[in-house]
């Protein structure tokens, strides 16, 4: 499963041997060597409670309403290193030295702690593209302290999520149209095909009625002639 990186903050984190709620996700550290999730910033209840660390390889599982651990003692002090480091604000430049965007947030998976892609934003990206882009795991070079720098061609890796999603959108509408076209049209073609048997039968039954009258003539010709005297 994968999640936005706005998807943790403000999630309760869980123990599993108490049941009891540890504290809320305040923010995400990453590793700037592996790309991918160090650990979870973990705001604990109450004023005065200093802010804990939860390594993610201490995390059991991250769902829809809640990070579980399996221990609440998995909780440790937060020590401040140069290596760590958090993504969103931060600018993306190409080895050739352009400017690609700013980091807005990322999508990590949730299993195993990686980053995915980098959503960003910028200049660049409304010129080239609509709203945020995509920028791949596989087209990060470097996770500086500054910079993260990306690799020579990296503008052409660049998707915009949200034309994608209006493109699926937009197929989906016009399929979804053609089912209820061709429904509409065999509706009618099978209201047509019902009601012109109908239409035949009355013609069917009158040309009957005449046939049986002349039937009865051709047979009963004396009879005819005395109704003709009768007449007269």
């Amino acid at each position: 499963m994968q999640y936005e990186s706005k998807h943790f903050l403000g999630l309760p984190v869980v123990s599993l041997d108490l049941g009891q709620q540890l504290g809320v996700v305040k923010s995400l550290i990453i590793d700037p060597e592996t790309v991918s999730l160090m650990g979870l910033v973990i705001s604990n209840k109450g004023w005065l409670s200093e802010n804990r660390f939860l390594p993610f390889s201490k995390v059991k599982s991250v769902g829809r309403h809640a990070v579980t651990t399996e221990s609440s003692k998995s909780l440790e002090k937060i020590v401040q290193s140069s290596d760590h480091r958090q993504l969103e604000g931060v600018q993306v430049l190409s080895c050739q030295g352009n400017f690609l965007g700013t980091v807005e947030e990322f999508t990590i998976d949730a299993e195993t702690g990686e980053i995915v892609t980098l959503e960003l934003s910028g200049k660049l990206i409304n010129s080239l593209l609509k709203g945020k882009a995509s920028l791949p795991r596989t087209a990060l070079q470097t996770m500086g302290k500054d910079v993260i720098v990306a690799v020579a061609g990296a503008e052409e890796k660049l998707t915009d999520r949200e034309s994608a999603i209006q493109e699926t959108v937009k197929s989906v509408r016009e399929k979804t149209s053609k089912v209820l076209d061709s429904t509409v049209e065999n509706s009618k073609k099978f209201t047509q095909g019902w009601r012109a048997p109908w239409k035949n039968n009355k013609v069917d039954l009158k040309s009957e009625k005449r046939m049986e009258d002349l039937k009865e003539k051709t047979e009963n010709p004396l009879e005819e002639n005395k109704e003709e005297k009768r007449d007269s």
